[in-house]
C-alpha cells in the first residue's frame, strides 16, 4: 500500500519513517520503502481498523496495549522529540487553543492538565525512556493475521507510560461510567507501569485532544472529552498522593533489582510473549478486570 503524507510544518515524515524502520513490522505496519524527500511510504497491506470490528471495550483496550507494548524498546540515537519536547508542546498548545476557543472548558480542568505536564515533563529520564508510538487508538490499529498492528505512528522517546495515556483520552463517556481512575490502575497492572504516570498523561492527551476536536469540530467526541475533562474529579488529592507514594516505592524497588549489563533497566516490564490467560471478561468502567503480575492479557 502507498501512503503519501500530507505535508506540513516540523519532522512528521521523518520520525514516523524512523518509528516504522525500528519497529521492523513488530507492533506497526512494516514499512516496505520510503522516500522522505516527498513523504511516500510503500507500506504492507493489512485488514479492517479495530474501530470497525466492534468488539468490547475491555478487548479493545488489550489490544491496544498490546500491540503498543511491541513498539516499546530502547532507541538512544533515534533523533526523534522525547516525552518532555511533547510535554512542553502540549503545554503550549492548550493554553493558546483554549483562550482561542473562548475557554470551552473549565479553567479548573486546564489547571490540572498543566499540572499534570509540568509533572511528566520533570520526570523525563532519557535512560528509562523507549520508543513509543504516541497516538494508540482504534482507529490506528488494523487487522494483521491474527493479531493487529499499528500505523500513524507520531514517534517519541519517552516513557511507555505515555501511549497508556493516549487509552485513557480515548472512550470518555465509558470512562465516567465507574471510577475514572480504575482505567489508569487496570492498564498499569496489564503491563507493569505506572498508573499515576498513565493517569496524568491522560489528563494532558484527554484536554489537548478535546481541544484539537473543538477547533476543528470534530464532535461529539470533542465536547465528550471536554466534557470529561470537566468532570474528572480533581479534588482527589489524598488518593492521588498516596498513588504517588507508592509508584516512588515501586520505582525505587525496581532500581533495587540486579540490573541487566547496560546497568539500569531500560524497557518497561512488559514480556515478549503475550500470555493467553487472565482473559478480561468485563468492560472497564465501574469495575477493574482481573489481571494480574504485570502481564498482558489477551
Amino acid at each position: 500500500m502507498l501512503k503519501l503524507l500530507v505535508p506540513r510544518d516540523g519532522e512528521a515524515a521523518r520520525n514516523e519513517i524512523t518509528v516504522l524502520r525500528l519497529a521492523d513490522g513488530n507492533g506497526c505496519v512494516r514499512l516496505l520503502r520510503s522516500d522522505e524527500s516527498i513523504g511516500a511510504l510503500l507500506l504492507e497491506r493489512l485488514g479492517p481498523s479495530l474501530h470497525d470490528l466492534g468488539l468490547p471495550l475491555t478487548e479493545r483496550l488489550t489490544i491496544l496495549a498490546a500491540a503498543a507494548s511491541r513498539v516499546w524498546r530502547p532507541a538512544p540515537d533515534a533523533g526523534l522529540p522525547t516525552g518532555a519536547d511533547k510535554g512542553r508542546w502540549l503545554v503550549e498548545f492548550i493554553t493558546e487553543t483554549w483562550e482561542e476557543l473562548d475557554r470551552p472548558s473549565s479553567e479548573r480542568a486546564v489547571d490540572y492538565a498543566l499540572a499534570c505536564a509540568a509533572r511528566r515533563i520533570a520526570a523525563q529520564d532519557d535512560e528509562r525512556s523507549v520508543l513509543v508510538h504516541g497516538d494508540v487508538h482504534e482507529w490506528n490499529a488494523l487487522q494483521a493475521g491474527d493479531g493487529y498492528k499499528l500505523v500513524d505512528p507520531d514517534g517519541l522517546l519517552a516513557e511507555a507510560e505515555y501511549d497508556l495515556g493516549v487509552l485513557m483520552r480515548e472512550y470518555p463517556v465509558e470512562l465516567l461510567a465507574g471510577d475514572p481512575y480504575d482505567r489508569a490502575r487496570w492498564l498499569g497492572a496489564l503491563c507493569g507501569l505506572d498508573p499515576v504516570a498513565i493517569w496524568e498523561w491522560g489528563v494532558i492527551e484527554r484536554v489537548s485532544t478535546g481541544l484539537l476536536c473543538t477547533r476543528v469540530d470534530l464532535q461529539p467526541i470533542g465536547r465528550q472529552m471536554l466534557a470529561a475533562a470537566d468532570q474528572v474529579p480533581t479534588n482527589r488529592r489524598r488518593r492521588h498522593r498516596s498513588a504517588q507514594r507508592a509508584a516512588t516505592r515501586r520505582r525505587a524497588s525496581l532500581d533495587s533489582e540486579p540490573t541487566q549489563a547496560a546497568g539500569r533497566r531500560t524497557e518497561p516490564a512488559v514480556p515478549g510473549d503475550i500470555r493467553a490467560r487472565n482473559r478480561p471478561t468485563r468492560d472497564v468502567g465501574s469495575a477493574v478486570p482481573s489481571c494480574t503480575e504485570g502481564r498482558l492479557c489477551r
